[in-house]
């Protein structure tokens, strides 16, 4: 039996209904598209940066360098406008280090992000549980190593000791919700249960998407979801001692201002990540008659390339209002149906009970949110944050007005990408990561 099979037979893991191959014509679309996209490039930042720079709002409201919009509008295309097995290689890509050490245990793959001299992990003073982005479809931890390596480098020089077991959940559509949780519940009882990890020297923590896993699988915790079970490692161990939500990608299904912008600026954009969360559900393949057009998801029309219009549209009004009408028992949802549940869909309008996020997510400044204000998701988090606050969660706010989607991370390790029209100290490379660091720090203090 192969190693898929044997993790799938451990943890019950769902597989999807489609698979995504890799073909001629989905390495044939990536070459063109691509292309198609490196050639607007140019003209689009001449236009911004010397036709209008007295008027674009790049460049007057932002105060965006040229070469971060260009990684913007790079990424945006390649994570979120390609077909996946072409374009997954290019996210996943990571740098070579000391510091990592993989793991493979009875399903649960990982990696340890700590210092080579200190292999003891039950030394550690502070563990950070991390469970990465990329919209359930993609495993952008390996692009984002520099800025976890970092991290666990700052901690460590101010003498705490400090490590991250970075969770390489699996990924949709191959495998569908609830593959993600029962993987984050099988790893979590592997920290605690197997290396012996005390609860309370634990943070769970994730960005974008894994911050969604993050919120519903403590919203588990509280409350358990029978769909979400592991056999395996021993009992299911007591709620982290905090928690770390990097831009959460809380509302799956948003007709928010935010998630469409009269101006793309943010990494990615409502129609593609919505995509994402279709796959997450198992329902790109079966789709009501208003949402048929997805199956033609990502575009081949080249002018779809050269305008930078999104691959997909955004969700019809009408399909996020009956999506989340639907008064079925948890266990009966399928497909999007499931946008519906709050183990899928953690959001304020889903779970609609405040004491629950009370019981889930540790409070008096133990949870950390972080957002950027130019991010698609920004009135998402901040409603969730502002029912946090309601709960007696108390959440700490981590908040850069000016930036996009998940700057927290990529300001520390993209050239110019921390600099903004405020500038001042937010403008430093390592100003968010530092803050970050002195939450964790902080729960030492506290124990």
């Amino acid at each position: 039996m192969s190693s898929i099979l044997s993790d799938k037979a451990q943890l019950q893991l769902v597989e999807g209904p489609h698979r995504p191959r890799h073909t001629i014509a989905s390495t044939l679309h990536i070459v063109l598209s691509t292309t198609a996209v490196l050639l607007r490039i140019p003209f689009h930042l001449l236009y911004h940066y010397v036709f209008i720079r007295h008027r674009s709002p790049l460049v007057q409201d932002l105060g965006r360098s040229p070469f971060v919009e260009a990684g913007h509008i790079l990424v945006r295309h390649l994570f979120l406008h390609c077909y996946l097995p072409p374009s997954r290689p290019v996210f996943r890509l990571g740098f070579p280090s000391k510091w990592v050490k993989e793991v493979d245990f009875a399903g649960v793959r990982a990696s340890w992000i700590a210092p080579p001299a200190r292999p003891d992990r039950t030394e550690d003073e502070v563990v950070l549980f991390w469970l990465n982005g990329g919209g359930f479809v993609h495993d952008v931890g390996g692009m984002s190593r520099l800025a976890y390596i970092k991290l666990a480098k700052m901690l460590n020089k101010r003498d705490v000791k400090f490590s991250i077991f970075h969770l390489h959940y699996r990924l949709a559509p191959e495998y569908i919700y609830p593959s993600q949780l029962i993987e984050t519940l099988a790893a979590y009882k592997y920290l605690v249960n197997v290396v012996g990890i005390p609860e309370s020297k634990i943070c769970i923590g994730g960005d974008s998407a894994g911050a969604n896993l993050v919120t519903a699988f403590l919203l588990h915790l509280a409350r358990p979801d029978p769909r979400i079970q592991v056999d395996a490692f021993g009992p299911t161990p007591a709620r982290p001692a905090s928690a770390l939500l990097i831009s959460p990608f809380i509302e799956l299904v948003s007709t928010a201002p935010s998630r469409s912008p009269a101006l793309h600026t943010d990494i990615i954009d409502d129609g593609g990540v919505f995509h994402g969360a279709l796959s997450y559900v198992g329902a790109t393949h079966a789709l009501p008659a208003d949402l048929e057009g997805w199956k033609h998801a990502p575009s081949w029309n080249p002018l779809d390339w050269f305008a930078g219009r999104p691959s997909c549209d955004s969700p019809p009004p009408a399909f996020v209002e009956a999506v989340l009408a639907v008064d079925k028992p948890e266990k009966e949802r399928e497909g999007a149906e499931l946008f519906g549940s709050p183990y899928v869909n953690p959001n304020p309008r889903v779970v609609n009970d405040l004491s629950w996020y009370k019981e889930a997510l540790p409070g008096n400044g133990r949870t950390l949110v972080s957002w950027g204000g130019q991010e698609i998701f920004a009135d998402d988090i901040v409603a969730f944050v502002e029912a946090l606050r309601q709960a007696g969660v108390n959440p700490s706010e981590l908040v850069k007005p000016l930036a996009s989607h998940d700057w927290a991370l990529f300001d520390a390790i993209v050239p110019f990408a921390s600099r903004d029209k405020n500038g001042g100290e937010q403008a430093r490379p390592d100003w968010g990561l530092g803050k970050i660091a002195d939450f964790l720090a902080a729960q030492v203090k506290a124990e």
